[in-house]
């Protein structure tokens, strides 16, 4: 429960509202987490994402993980977990096995930057990336399952670059 209200009605009446907690995500170690990032504690049978980070942190990683859901979703990738390392640093675990690492970006510009190349570039090499590392001014990198090369599709100008 997350709030209850009660109100006497003359002459003779209690009116009683109750509004119940609506879990959106787990936090660390079992707690679950509401839509306004406030951690409580219960029980769900749903499937939910994971968020983690510092003590006193899962309203600014609830609301980063809302963000992230957002724009992924636009290019169909899906989160799993966000975690918020103690050293302020971001990962995003995708549903479809890759890790993103955002490092300490305070803004969502790298991962605008991926989403931005990831339909025509990236996404038929997804099976075959382990982990996504947006931690570079000007670019990324990508780590294969298999630690072979990536060949990327041709660019603009016709030429295959490979990671």
């Amino acid at each position: 429960m997350r709030q209850a209200t009660l109100q006497r009605r003359w002459p003779a009446t209690l009116e009683v509202d109750i509004v119940e907690q609506e879990a959106v995500a787990v936090w660390g170690d079992g707690g679950l987490v509401n839509r306004d990032g406030d951690v409580f504690q219960g029980a769900t049978d749903a499937e939910l994402p994971l968020l983690n980070g510092p003590e006193g942190s899962s309203r600014l990683v609830a609301s980063r993980f809302a963000a992230v859901r957002e724009r992924l979703a636009t290019v169909g990738l899906t989160p799993r977990s966000l975690e918020l390392s103690a050293r302020h640093a971001w990962t995003i675990e995708l549903e479809q096995g890759a890790r993103i690492a955002l490092g300490r970006a305070n803004d969502l510009a790298p991962l605008e930057s991926f989403i931005g190349v990831y339909p025509q570039q990236l996404a038929g090499l997804m099976p075959r990336v382990t982990q996504i590392d947006l931690r570079y001014r000007n670019g990324f990198a990508l780590r294969s399952r298999d630690g072979k090369p990536l060949q990327l599709p041709a660019t603009a100008t016709g030429a295959p670059r490979a990671t």
